[in-house]
Formats: structure tokens, sequence, C-alpha cells
């Protein structure tokens, strides 16, 4: 792909972007970022070189159209939504279709389950041929798992929290980062409130039941997933 290609934050909250600009920005990444947001009539957009500096494109506004979409994603390489964007009707009329195109032609997309829409595993099913699955919608560390540590490299965390993360449930070969195990000790702690050996022998039975059911239900629970 071209030098200049971006990695494009639409509609995304400013905070997710001030959040996930500085790893993009610097090095080792140093890729510029392209912002575009849409308005009642126009969708907007403005271009952030690694330098800080705004002299690729410019910024510019359009009104809405399938070919200003186009435009838009001809800029990126990695295009990142947000889920509620799937259920806007302007997008679905005017950008839906350039997206596919962008993803099918080799682009990447990243949805950020921020709404926590239960309805979203469905629309990617739909519109990236996923297989996917509403999982729980919960807090946890997550960790990476091997395929993750060799896309990203040294840009890899050892482990997320996932506050009020809205999971997956996906194929094992997909998964980035999942759940990570948590022991019957710390899952009673966090549970009760209390150690292990403080509970009742009704409570520990009821205790380790539920944490065998959560251990089955993490394996393939993700907070951050790949569809290739």
């Amino acid at each position: 792909m071209s030098e200049h290609k971006c990695v494009t934050f639409f509609n995304m909250s400013a905070s997710t972007v001030i959040r996930y600009s500085g790893k993009i920005l610097e090095p080792p990444a140093s890729v510029d970022i392209q912002l575009v947001d849409t308005r009642e009539h126009s969708i907007t957009h403005q271009t952030i070189t690694a330098t800080l500096r705004n002299d690729i494109g410019g910024g510019g506004a359009a009104a809405h159209s399938k070919a200003e979409y186009a435009e838009v994603l001809e800029r990126t390489r990695t295009f990142v939504i947000a889920d509620r964007c799937f259920f806007d009707q302007k997008f679905l009329t005017h950008g839906l279709e350039p997206l596919v195109d962008f993803y099918r032609g080799g682009g990447r997309v990243v949805v950020f389950c921020s709404e926590g829409s239960f309805g979203i595993a469905e629309k990617l099913n739909e519109v990236f041929g996923c297989e996917w699955e509403v999982g729980t919608i919960d807090r946890f560390y997550c960790e990476p798992t091997p395929q993750a540590v060799d896309m990203l490299g040294e840009l890899v965390c050892e482990k997320i929290y996932a506050s009020k993360g809205h999971f997956m449930l996906v194929p094992e070969h997909e998964i980035l980062f999942r759940i990570k195990k948590i022991s019957k000790e710390d899952y009673v702690q966090d549970r009760f409130g209390l150690s292990y050996e403080e509970l009742s022998q009704e409570e520990k039975d009821e205790s380790e039941a539920d944490h065998a059911k959560l251990l089955t239900q993490m394996h393939n629970s993700a907070v951050l997933a790949m569809h290739k």
C-alpha cells in the first residue's frame, strides 16, 4: 500500500482517538491518522501526519455519497468504526458498500463495540462473513493469544483490562485477546469478597460449579478478534 495510507477513525469519540493515536503516530508505527465525522448533510475529514502536521490532504467536507466514502477509504489502510454505525441509515445507504469493497480488496476494518449492541454479531456475520456470537458483557483481564503475538510483535500488550467489555464467541483461530483464566480462589474473592476457606460448604459447591462453567465460557470469549 502507499506510504500515505492512513488509519482512519470514523465517527469515533475524542477520548478513543486520544487514547490510541499516540501509539499510531509515534515510532515504531509512525502511521498517519485520518479523522472522519458525519454531520446531517455531510462528512468531514482531516489528516494528521506522524509528524503532527495537517499537511497530507488537509481537511474538507462533502455531501454524503458512495463516491465520497470511497475516496475516504482510498486514503485508508485500516478503518476504525463504532458498532453503532452499522445501524445508522445514512452509513448503510452511502458507506456500507464502499466499506465492503475496501475489505474485500485487502483493507482492514476494526469494529469497536462501544455501544454494546446485541445485534452487532449478526450484522458483522452478514457484512463480513464471520461466524460470531455475542457472549457476555462483563469485566475481565484479557491476555494475548499466540496469533496476537505473531501479528503485533513488540506492540502487543501483556494484558488488558476490559471494563464492561462486550465479549464475542468466535472460532479459536480468530481470537487475539481472550479472557485471562481466573483461579477458583480469585473468582470467590471477586464474587463474595471472601477467601475460599471462609465459605460454607454449600457456597463452595456452588462457586466451584459456577467457576467451572465460567472457564468453559471463557475459552472462546474474545475481547479482540480478527476475521480473515
